[in-house]
């Protein structure tokens, strides 16, 4: 699903995005999302940012109160360090393939760290996958996605997780088209 939010004033937006923004979580899920956004970099000569929000260790450090007292900073430390590992062997993949990647790790709630980043990073475009997650999964869990488009200032596309993806989406004739 691509969804444009129309705007009230200002000048149309371009026609192709120069800058992607995708946030992933470190699932196979939000990798879904990888080869949509690739596609269209490569079409667009756009660059893309990958950014993982690390929210969840300042909510763990806050829910134990032995934490709070010792170690908090090295447990942010950790957490910091092995988001920006996990980005940066993603961008080696999406690099090897001829694309400019960036990477951000935020502290902030994931919803909140994408829409900051996009922001300050001047996305024209957010890709990322959703879960689909609908009825009493959507209200237990909340949606990432559903904060995103509802804050977004940019075009968000959303892939949905669990539906198989062509290696190239944008050129292939349908999923799972053979050669």
């Amino acid at each position: 699903m691509l969804l444009f939010r129309a705007r009230e004033s200002g000048p149309p937006a371009s026609g192709h995005p120069r800058r992607i923004l995708v946030p992933l979580d470190g699932s196979e899920l939000a990798e879904h999302a990888l080869p949509l956004a690739a596609s269209i970099a490569r079409l667009a000569g756009a660059e893309i940012t990958l950014v993982r929000s690390i929210s969840w260790a300042t909510e763990f450090i806050g829910a134990n109160a032995y934490l709070m007292s010792y170690g908090s900073a090295d447990l942010i430390d950790l957490a910091d360090q092995s988001a920006r590992d996990y980005l940066r062997e993603v961008a080696e993949r999406l690099t090897a393939q001829g694309l400019t990647v960036h990477i951000d790790v935020r502290l902030d709630p994931a919803a909140d760290g994408i829409l900051l980043c996009a922001e300050q990073q001047h996305a024209d475009l957010i890709v990322m996958s959703t879960h689909g997650r609908g009825g009493i999964g959507r209200w237990v869990y909340g949606s990432v996605a559903d904060r995103v488009l509802r804050g977004a200032t940019v075009p968000v596309l959303l892939v949905r997780a669990n539906v198989p993806v062509a290696e190239d989406p944008v050129t292939a004739r349908s999923v799972g088209a053979s050669q």
